[in-house]
């Protein structure tokens, strides 16, 4: 298998390229024109592309974050920094233009929902975004800045979901991407606004 390396930088990707191919077990001299020949060659393409993207990055001195790594980073966001009160974390995993709000939304929460807790039930990460639905729940103890006007505390409890799409950068939050909470089910539930039947359909 030949990936036509031509320069000495990049001898040993393609060494190490070519042992994991041969350590694989696939065979070593693929007949020319079959399919499994082509197969492989886009194989062994991509493989060099990916080396080659790697070692680009490294060189500029960015750290390579992978989808799986931006997961963990967005989890510790729900689970350390929400559910934790682990509020030290967010200079470690937020950029600081993102600091300021974040911080606001969440004294809002601790205000109206001092209990509250926030539960992923699904993440999808794709290259440097991560999609996160997941359910909040709390007791309504304090005044609520609802997009309704101000809620006095009610003592009910309340359950509602959410999805938050975000991007990131070097293993930070750089973007907030897209956020949508149930508030109108929140404002029922305490009350704030008439209970009406869900509409049937999509």
């Amino acid at each position: 298998m030949n990936y036509n390396c031509s320069t000495k930088r990049r001898n040993d990707l393609c060494s190490s390229l070519s042992m994991q191919y041969l350590a694989s077990g696939l065979p070593r001299t693929p007949l020319l024109g079959t399919p499994v020949n082509n197969a492989l060659r886009v194989s062994g393409a991509k493989l060099l592309s990916m080396a080659l993207f790697l070692e680009r990055e490294t060189s500029r001195g960015r750290p390579v974050v992978t989808a799986e790594q931006n997961k963990a980073v967005v989890s510790r966001y729900f689970q350390e920094f929400h559910d934790g009160r682990e509020h030290a974390i967010l200079e470690e995993i937020m950029t600081p233009d993102l600091l300021e709000g974040t911080r606001q939304v969440t004294e809002m929460l601790l205000t109206a929902f001092p209990d509250y807790r926030l539960t992923i039930e699904e993440q999808i990460a794709e290259g440097d975004k991560v999609a996160t639905v997941w359910n909040g729940s709390g007791t309504h103890q304090g005044e609520w800045e609802s997009p309704a006007g101000t809620i006095a505390p009610t003592g009910r409890q309340v359950m509602w979901t959410g999805t938050t799409t975000l991007r990131l950068s070097e293993g930070q939050i750089s973007d907030v991407i897209a956020s949508s909470w149930d508030h109108l089910g929140i404002l029922q539930q305490l009350g704030a606004v008439e209970v009406t039947e869900p509409r049937t359909g999509a």
